[in-house]
């Protein structure tokens, strides 16, 4: 849990997980391939936030529903996202403009993520932040694929395997960690990677 970015107490998230059947009392581990799953459920019932005031009167209003729960690291706080996420988006673009690439194209990631992302990025980049709980078909993705000068598929968050099957290609890479600042630094790298690693 620790992980995937939840930090406190977590009773109330074992009771959600063991009554959705993605794991029972006593576990210590839950197995890689519901870890989909696991995020979906939590972001559906919790909003996690940082331990500024300001960030948690802000999750508190982004709330609706959802239950408030202190983030594992700053880094995965819903509304600031950490100071270092923002470092690495800025790196990001320095990396995106050196290699030529204009467009980026992320499917996946929670609405309050890409919102943030949108946000930092600002007009440095053209983005297009494809919901990954919609299903996409194979015309709506090689569309992503031919207006972006990359595609990055953002594992771990919401994110179903049907929307992203049909994303493949020299184009698209996957990231595997949650968290703006993993997701900038995996775009840098793939950016550096076109420019022989200048």
């Amino acid at each position: 849990m620790r992980s995937l970015g939840y930090g406190g107490p977590l009773a109330d998230v074992d009771v959600l997980l063991e009554r959705a059947g993605l794991s029972r009392a006593g576990r210590r581990a839950i197995h890689p391939d519901k870890t989909k799953a696991v995020e979906a459920v939590l972001d559906e019932h919790f909003v996690l936030h940082c331990g500024r005031g300001d960030c948690q009167m802000a999750a508190a209003a982004d709330a609706g529903s959802r239950s408030l729960c202190i983030a594992s690291g700053p880094e995965f706080c819903s509304v600031c996202g950490g100071s270092a996420a923002t470092q690495a988006i800025d790196e990001m673009c320095r990396a995106c403009e050196a290699a030529g690439w204009k467009r980026l194209c992320v499917l996946g990631g929670s609405p309050t993520a890409r919102e943030q992302l949108s946000g930092r990025v600002g007009r440095r980049l053209e983005l297009r932040l494809v919901d990954g709980l919609a299903a996409r078909s194979g015309k709506q993705a090689s569309s992503d694929i031919a207006w972006a000068d990359h595609v990055v598929i953002w594992a771990t968050t919401q994110l179903n395997h049907s929307a992203s099957k049909p994303y493949e290609g020299p184009k698209v890479s996957v990231a595997w960690n949650r968290g703006l600042r993993s997701l900038a630094r995996h775009v840098a790298t793939m950016a550096q990677r076109q420019t022989g690693g200048r």
